[in-house]
């Protein structure tokens, strides 16, 4: 999981990205990617962190960059990998056997609490995507929302 860490950063970077690296998990580094652009823009937040499959978490950033879905209209804040442990055995638990979906509300896994603690550091976002898997095979879910606050015309 290291080598696909180091992929996530390197091409993070190539695209643009800062990597800031906000914890660990069994030797393997945990870090955002966050690109801004000048002025006022929407703030979006897509985490894949908490496997659902190897071939789809390592489909983000370098690809989607390349056919410029993060372009410039946005300021970015992806997580690509929070359960480096899960996604090695294709699981939502980590390696201490705790379902990671299932700990941000009572905060036990090192892994969860230092994502929290990130979050809390960053703006808040315009919109929020979380994708994970859903335990079938080839099966996955994305949650999504867009604050309340938001004008109408930016919650459809």
């Amino acid at each position: 999981m290291i080598t696909l860490a180091g992929q996530f950063a390197d091409a993070g970077r190539a695209a643009g990205f800062r990597v800031e690296r906000y914890g660990e998990s069994e030797g393997c580094p945990l870090f955002a990617l966050t690109r801004r652009t000048p002025g006022p823009r929407p703030r979006l937040y897509l985490s894949t962190g908490i496997p659902w499959r190897r071939a789809r978490a390592a489909s983000c950033p370098a690809p989607a960059d390349r056919r410029g879905f993060f372009d410039r209209r946005a300021h970015w804040f992806l997580c690509p990998l929070i359960n480096p442990a899960g996604l090695a055995r294709g699981t939502r638990e980590n390696a201490d056997g705790l379902d990671l979906n299932r700990d941000y509300k009572d905060r036990r896994s090192a892994e969860i609490r230092a994502h929290i603690a990130w979050l809390e550091r960053q703006p808040p976002f315009d919109f929020t995507m979380c994708c994970t898997r859903i335990g079938r095979p080839r099966a996955f879910t994305c949650t999504s929302s867009i604050p309340t606050t938001a004008p109408p015309s930016r919650r459809r």
